[in-house]
C-alpha cells in the first residue's frame, strides 16, 4: 500500500521521493504539469476516490490530501487532466466516466485555496463493461473500455460517436495526436489501431423544384445525380441546379430506374415493357436508346451486367438479355427462372459466357447464353428475403443477402462451389467495395470494414425500404429519400482514415498451430480459445506476419489442428475442440515469382454429436490424418478416453467409422508412425503412458481392438511428443508433460503384422526440473532437440546414440515473450539454422543459427 511519487533522471538514478499522508492501493494516477514546482498528483484508489495532492519540495514530512473527488461506485481505473480547459476525467469499475470542472481552471492554483472548488459536470454511461482509459481534449473527451469500444463525448455529456477498435478485446492504451487529428489505441489482441477523431460527415437535404416529391434517386460517376419524381419528371442535379430532362406520362404510375455499373448510363423501364436509356452529356442528360419489348409485359426488375448489356425480368420469370449496339438495342436471348412462389430476379452478373441470377427466394441460377433453362441452381443460398447483390472478385462469386451472411463461391466453367460462409453484424447487405461492406442496420446506413471487422461509419437514414444509391471514390456518397426530400450524405475516406499500425491476432490463447513450408514463405494455420481459425503468411524476409483469412465455424474453443497433403499446393485441413466438433477444410494456394499470390480455404464439412443435457461434453484433444489402402482416415483423441476413427469421402465429408475405448483417462496426443512396414497408432493420455495400437485393427473387422504395447514414461499427463525414426524398427520418442520431466526414449519394435508387434525401451534419458513449469512443446532432429515450457524458456540440447545408449547435453537457453506457451514448431536446414515458431498468448518467430 503506497501513494508516493518518485522522480528519476534519464540514467535511472532516483532523485527525490514524495509521499502522501494517505497510503492506499492505487489503480491509477495522473501527474499534472511539467513544471517541477507545480506538480499535482491525482491518485485513483480502490476506495472509489480520486485523491489530489501537491509536491512540496524541501519538506520531509508526508504530503496531505488537498481534495477528494467522490462520486464513483467502483475502483478508479484512469484519470486525465486537461490543463487548457481545467477539466478532469475519471473512469471506474462502475462503467461510468465523470467530468470534473476546476473553478480556477489552473489546478495548481486552485489547490492553494483554503477550500478548492472542483465540481462534477456530468457522469456518462456508454460502455458495456469496465472503462479503462480516458482522455480530455479541447472540445470533447474520449473513453475506452473492456468492451473494445471507444466513445467520443461532447463536454456536456452527449455521445458524439462510437468506434469499434480492437476486435472485442479490452483496450489498455489510448493517446491522441492533436497535430494530425489522430487517436491511437492498443488492446489485448496485440494490435495498434489509429483513426481520425472527427469523422467530417457532410449531410445535405435537397428539395425538388415546384415542391415535387422524389420517387427514385441515382448517383452518376461525375458526382451529379438523377431523380425521378412522383409526377413522372426526370430531373438532373448539377452544381446545386435542378434541370428537368423530360416528363414521362407512360412511367408516371410505374417505373424501374437503374444506374449502370460504370455510373455513366441510366435505364428507365415501364409497365408495358418499354426501356429508355440516358447518358450524361455536358451538364444534362441525352437519350441514347428506346426499346419496346415484343410481348409488352411489365418489366419487374432490370440489371446492368456491363455498360452495354442489360438483363430484364418480366412476368412469369422470363429473363431477356439485351445488347446495346451503337444505334439500337438487340434482344440476344431469353432465359426462364425455375418455378417458385416469387419468380423474380433481384440481381444478376455475367462471367465469361454464363450469367448468374439471384431470385427473391434466395437462390442462385446459372444460365449459359443461348440456353433457356439454368445449367445449375443452388437453392436457399440466402434467406427468403432474397439475394441483394452479386460481385465477382478474383474468379470468386460473392453473394449478399438480408440474413447477415456473405457467401463466397469459386466459379469456373464447371460451375459454382461454396468456399466460405461468413456472418457479419449487419443483416441487410448491399455491396462490397474494396474492403468495405455497405449495409443497412435497422434505421441506419452502415459502412463496415470487412477485413478489420470494424465499423467505419453509421448514420440514421430511416432504413432500406426507400429509394437509395451510393458511390465510392475518395469519398462514400449516399443518396436517399426521406420525409419527401432528397438527402445526401458524404463521408471522406481520406480525411477519415483509419488503419492498423500493428495487425491484431487471436484475442485469446492459441491452442494449436500447423505450418506449411512453401520453401519461400510459411503459411501459419492457428486456432484457439476465441473459436476462430486464422491463416497467416510470413513475408519473404520472415520479418512480419500478414493475416490472410479469418474463419469462424466452431461452436467452442479449438484444441487441435492437423493437415493432410493432397497435392503440392492443396491440403486437407481438420480442426477440432470443444463440443466434440470437427470441421473439415480444403486449403489451396498459388505461387507467383516464389511468393504466395493467392490463398483460399473452403469449408467441406462440420461434424459434432448432439448430446443430452445430462451428459458432459466431450472435447477433441488431438487429431491425426493418414492414408490407408488409398483411403483417407482421421483419428481423434477425446477427453472421455475414446479414440474416434472417421472415414473421409471423396468430397471430404466425415463419417464416424469406429469408436474405441482406451481408459477413463483424457487422451492428450495421438500420432501415426510406420514400424516394420506396419502402420502404428500412438496415443498418450493423462496416465503418463505411451500406448501403441495397430492401425489395421481399427480399420478392419476386429471386434475388440486392444493395444499391443504400453510404456509408462511419465508420472502424469503427456502434453507434447516429437518422434525421430532411426530405422525400420527403431525410434526416438521425445515426450514431456505436467510432471516437468523431459524424457527421450530409445524404442525398438519386433514381430510382424501376422504374429503381432511388440515394443520395448532400449534406453532412456530423463531430466528433471530443467523447466519451472509444465512443458508444452518439443522438437527433435538428427542432432538436436528442443523443449518449450509455460515458464517462457526454450532449451536446446544435443544428443547422440553410443552403443545403444542415449547421451544428451544441454547447449543453451532462450527466453520467449509469449506467455501461456502452448507449443513449438521448428524447421531445420541441415542443422545450420532453425526457424522456430512459438505459440500461446500470441506467436513469436525465432531464427537460431548454429555457429
Amino acid at each position: 500500500m503506497q501513494n508516493k511519487l518518485q522522480i528519476w533522471d534519464t540514467a535511472l538514478n532516483l532523485l527525490e521521493t514524495f509521499e502522501c499522508q494517505e497510503k492506499c492501493i492505487l489503480y491509477s494516477a495522473h501527474i499534472c504539469y511539467n513544471d517541477y514546482d507545480k506538480l499535482v498528483i491525482l491518485s485513483g484508489t480502490v476506495f472509489n476516490e480520486v485523491l489530489l495532492w501537491k509536491v512540496r519540495r524541501n519538506e520531509y514530512s508526508k504530503v496531505p490530501v488537498l481534495k477528494r473527488l467522490k462520486k464513483h461506485d467502483g475502483v478508479i481505473f484512469c484519470i486525465h487532466y486537461n490543463e487548457d480547459n481545467g477539466i478532469i476525467c475519471s473512469t471506474s469499475d462502475d462503467r461510468s466516466a465523470i467530468l470534473w470542472k476546476v473553478e480556477n481552471t489552473d489546478l495548481s492554483l486552485e489547490l492553494n485555496r483554503e477550500h478548492p472548488n472542483i465540481f462534477p459536470i456530468c457522469q456518462v454511461y456508454g460502455h458495456l463493461s469496465r472503462v479503462f482509459r480516458c482522455l480530455v481534449l479541447k472540445d470533447c473527451f474520449i473513453t475506452a473500455g473492456e468492451d473494445s469500444l471507444i466513445n467520443i463525448w461532447k463536454l456536456d455529456g452527449k455521445l458524439a460517436r462510437k468506434v469499434e477498435a480492437n476486435q472485442n478485446s479490452p483496450i489498455w492504451a489510448l493517446d491522441f495526436d492533436q497535430t494530425d487529428n489522430v487517436v491511437l489505441s492498443g488492446g489485448g489482441n496485440g494490435g495498434v489501431y489509429t483513426f481520425s477523431l472527427y469523422n467530417n460527415i457532410k449531410k445535405e437535404k435537397i428539395c425538388l423544384p415546384n415542391s415535387e416529391k422524389p420517387k427514385i434517386v441515382g448517383i452518376l460517376l461525375s458526382g451529379n445525380f438523377v431523380v425521378f419524381s412522383e409526377n413522372g419528371v426526370l430531373y438532373f442535379y448539377s452544381n446545386t441546379n435542378w434541370i428537368p430532362v423530360k416528363t414521362f406520362e407512360d412511367l408516371k404510375s410505374y417505373v424501374v430506374m437503374k444506374v449502370s455499373r460504370c455510373k455513366k448510363l441510366i435505364a428507365l423501364a415501364g409497365f408495358t415493357g418499354q426501356i429508355y436509356i440516358y447518358k450524361e452529356n455536358q451538364n444534362t442528360l441525352e437519350q441514347l436508346y428506346y426499346f419496346q419489348s415484343n410481348n409488352k409485359s411489365r418489366i419487374i426488375s432490370l440489371h446492368w451486367l456491363t455498360c452495354d448489356m442489360i438483363l430484364i425480368c418480366q412476368d412469369g420469370g422470363k429473363l431477356k438479355l439485351l445488347y446495346l449496339k451503337p444505334s439500337e438495342i438487340n434482344e440476344v436471348c431469353s432465359f426462364t427462372l425455375p418455378k417458385s412462389s416469387q419468380r423474380i430476379s433481384t440481381t444478376a452478373i455475367i462471367f465469361e459466357d454464363t450469367i448468374v441470377a439471384g431470385d427473391r427466394k434466395g437462390s442462385l441460377h446459372r444460365f449459359k447464353i443461348g440456353q433457356d433453362c439454368p445449367i445449375q441452381t443452388i437453392s436457399r443460398v440466402q434467406s427468403h428475403l432474397g439475394v441483394t447483390n452479386l460481385i465477382i472478385q478474383n474468379n470468386r462469386l460473392i453473394s449478399l443477402g438480408r440474413n447477415s451472411t456473405i457467401k463466397t463461391f469459386f466459379i469456373d466453367k464447371s460451375g459454382l462451389s461454396l468456399v466460405t460462409s461468413d456472418k457479419v453484424p449487419y443483416s441487410w447487405l448491399l455491396d462490397i467495395v474494396d474492403d468495405l461492406v455497405i449495409a443497412f442496420s435497422g434505421n441506419n446506413f452502415v459502412v463496415w470494414n470487412y477485413k478489420t471487422k470494424r465499423l467505419v461509419s453509421e448514420t440514421v437514414c430511416g432504413g432500406g425500404h426507400r429509394s437509395w444509391d451510393f458511390s465510392k471514390t475518395d469519398a462514400i456518397t449516399f443518396l436517399y429519400i426521406k420525409d419527401k426530400f432528397v438527402n445526401k450524405l458524404q463521408y471522406n475516406l481520406k480525411v477519415n482514415r483509419s488503419h492498423d499500425i500493428i495487425e491484431s491476432f487471436h484475442l485469446n490463447e492459441v491452442n494449436s498451430m500447423q505450418i506449411i513450408n512453401t520453401n519461400f514463405q510459411y503459411i501459419l494455420i492457428s486456432g484457439g480459445e476465441d473459436t476462430t481459425i486464422r491463416i497467416t503468411v510470413t513475408d519473404e524476409q520472415l520479418s512480419s506476419f500478414v493475416n490472410k483469412i479469418t474463419l469462424k465455424s466452431h461452436l467452442s474453443s479449438i484444441r487441435c489442428i492437423t493437415t493432410l497433403q493432397l497435392e503440392p499446393k492443396r491440403h486437407l485441413l481438420f480442426s477440432a475442440g470443444g463440443r466434440a466438433q470437427i470441421v473439415s477444410w480444403t486449403l489451396t494456394y498459388s505461387l507467383e515469382n516464389s511468393t504466395i499470390h493467392d490463398i483460399m480455404c473452403k469449408e467441406n464439412d462440420s461434424y459434432y454429436e448432439i448430446i443430452d443435457n445430462e451428459e458432459s461434453e466431450t472435447r477433441i484433444m488431438d487429431l491425426c490424418a493418414m492414408t490407408f489402402m488409398e483411403q483417407n482416415f482421421l483419428f481423434a483423441a477425446c477427453s472421455d478416453g475414446y479414440i474416434k476413427c472417421f472415414s473421409i469421402s471423396d468430397s471430404f465429408k466425415l463419417t464416424l467409422y469406429r469408436n474405441v475405448f482406451y481408459k477413463l483417462k483424457c487422451i492428450f496426443k495421438i500420432i501415426t508412425i510406420k514400424a516394420l512396414c506396419c502402420d502404428v497408432l500412438v496415443t498418450m493420455a493423462s496416465d503418463g503412458c505411451v500406448v501403441f495400437w495397430q492401425t489395421e485393427d481399427f480399420l478392419s473387422g476386429v471386434e475388440d481392438v486392444a493395444p499391443f504395447g504400453s510404456l509408462s514414461v511419465h508420472d502424469s499427463g503427456i502434453n507434447t511428443v516429437s518422434m525421430l525414426r532411426l530405422a525400420a524398427d527403431s525410434f526416438l520418442f521425445l515426450t514431456a508433460g505436467d510432471d516437468n520431466i523431459v524424457v527421450l526414449s530409445y524404442l525398438k519394435f519386433n514381430g510382424n503384422k501376422e504374429v503381432g508387434l511388440n515394443v520395448e525401451i532400449v534406453d532412456q534419458y530423463q531430466k528433471h526440473g530443467v523447466h519451472w513449469a509444465q512443458i508444452t512443446g518439443t522438437f527433435i532432429n538428427d542432432k538436436f532437440f528442443m523443449t518449450a515450457s509455460v515458464d517462457q524458456r526454450i532449451l536446446l540440447y544435443t544428443w547422440q546414440l553410443k552403443d545403444e545408449h542415449v547421451e544428451c547435453k544441454l547447449l543453451t537457453k532462450y527466453n520467449t515473450s509469449v506467455p501461456d506457451l502452448k507449443g513449438l514448431i521448428c524447421f531445420d536446414d541441415d542443422d545450420k539454422k532453425f526457424d522456430v515458431f512459438i505459440y500461446g498468448l500470441g506467436v513469436e518467430f525465432l531464427k537460431l543459427v548454429n555457429k
